[in-house]
């Protein structure tokens, strides 16, 4: 098994066209068991489920805009007393990362969304910029005073660890 989702970049996608709700994401990694042939999607279940649902009132009762993850590191990781260790760890880097993200991201203004997102798309600053009908000095002002950068290279560095996780822990 493989993560081939960069789980980032799907919450700031999904932060971005919910606006302005401010979500509270509960992320569950671990295996799903499927009756086959489900009837519906409520069907599904398994400790993936169960760790979003734990990973969400980790949250507490705040207004803010969080996200959490819970995991659950298969069988190929190992068991005891150090293995236990590693996945606490792995988790609080995760969840370390995850709200340095979410901060960042919750003081975006409407006009900085809106640059990282045609940023994105368009692949360049000019290109970007005549998108948005303004000059290319300010869609770099916009994207570097909401951090992009920072935020690309978290999104990347999270991709990677999943993925690694992932090859490890699920063969």
């Amino acid at each position: 098994m493989t993560a081939t989702a960069p789980l980032l970049p799907i919450l700031r996608h999904l932060r971005h066209a919910l606006q302005p709700a401010r979500l509270r994401i509960g992320i569950g990694l671990g295996e799903i068991e499927t009756p086959t042939n489900p009837d519906s999607f409520w069907q599904i279940n398994g400790p993936a489920f169960r760790l979003a649902r734990e990973a969400l009132e980790g949250l507490g009762h705040t207004a803010l805009p969080r996200t959490r993850l819970r995991l659950h590191l298969g069988s190929g990781f190992g068991h005891g007393h150090d293995a236990e260790e590693v996945h606490r760890q792995a988790e609080r880097r995760f969840n370390t990362l995850l709200s340095l993200y979410d901060e960042i991201m919750r003081h975006w203004t409407r006009r900085q969304w809106e640059a990282v997102a045609v940023l994105e798309e368009a692949g360049t600053l000019r290109a970007a910029a005549d998108k948005l009908g303004i000059a290319p000095q300010n869609v770099h002002k916009r994207v570097q005073a909401a951090g992009w950068g920072s935020i690309q290279e978290a999104e990347k560095l999270v991709t990677g660890e999943l993925n690694m996780l992932l090859r490890t822990c699920y063969r």
